[in-house]
């Protein structure tokens, strides 16, 4: 990663830096500190195609279903766009359990064509640390 991306506006839409947004969380510096935040980190590391990420962040009990061939194969075709945050459900600092609705929008690379990913995800705190469980797609 070059410095041009680290000072780049987040892959999240936040209008925050890179570096001060979703970066530290997803080096490990600092926790997500509610829901929406880990989403956004999760978002994120899709663009930056940071799978180890993405498993770090899953529920440890969803970590059997983490394949991250899968994942490095189908983000080859992928680039994604932008995130829209519709709505959030709790999730907050204090509490223990989150739900993020959200469109993640993106492009084949093979058709050059464009589409949305609509999700209703669900996260819960472990201790004092936010994890993804699922998500329905929309």
């Amino acid at each position: 990663m070059n410095i041009k991306e680290i000072n780049k506006i987040c892959y999240c839409a936040s209008n925050l830096k890179f570096s001060e947004c979703c970066l530290p969380i997803i080096l490990g510096q600092k926790n997500a500190s509610t829901a929406e935040e880990l989403m956004r980190s999760r978002y994120s590391a899709y663009v930056i195609k940071n799978f180890d990420y993405l498993k770090e962040s899953l529920d440890p009990e969803k970590y059997s279903s983490f394949n991250k061939i899968a994942l490095i194969q189908s983000s080859k075709n992928i680039k994604w766009l932008k995130l829209e945050i519709l709505e959030t459900f709790a999730g907050k600092e204090n509490d223990e359990l989150g739900e993020v609705i959200f469109i993640a929008y993106f492009k084949l690379l093979s058709t050059n064509k464009k589409y949305k990913h609509h999700e209703h995800s669900y996260f819960k705190k472990i201790n004092g640390k936010w994890f993804f469980v699922y998500g329905d797609v929309k």
